[in-house]
């Protein structure tokens, strides 16, 4: 049986605990919040490997629960970049690119062309204009 888990486990995500974590910024506190419960932090795992993790900080627990090729293979199937700092102090930085590789990997496998999405500014309204990589 799988769960559903949040990577960087939702304990975390209050002003509370960001602000134990060093996060004095309201602005920065509230962007943190709003992204904990979003695809880039969730993943499907196993019940007891989910029940193990329980609220233990993500990169304590994915160094001690995986090691080497291990590591390595749990990033890709996971889809977690393997640049990113894991602390907690470095989410937001995590949720950008484990988005833009969930994306990546959407896109190859219902293989939709690449496209660039530029937005602009038209008198006064955002617009949007897409280009296709053909």
């Amino acid at each position: 049986m799988f769960h559903q888990d949040h990577i960087h486990p939702k304990k975390y995500f209050t002003d509370k605990e960001l602000i134990k974590l060093g996060i004095e910024d309201e602005g920065l506190r509230k962007q943190y919040i709003a992204s904990f419960n979003t695809l880039s932090n969730l993943q499907l795992i196993q019940e007891t490997e989910n029940l193990e993790k329980n609220a233990t900080p993500f990169k304590d627990w994915v160094e001690n629960a995986y090691k080497d090729d291990q590591l390595i293979n749990y990033k890709n199937l996971h889809q977690i970049p393997s640049d990113n700092d894991l602390t907690m102090i470095n989410f937001l930085e995590f949720h950008k690119n484990r988005r833009g590789l969930l994306k990546q990997r959407l896109m190859n496998v219902l293989n939709v062309r690449h496209h660039v999405r530029e937005e602009a500014m038209v008198d006064s309204e955002l617009v949007e204009i897409q280009t296709i990589d053909e």
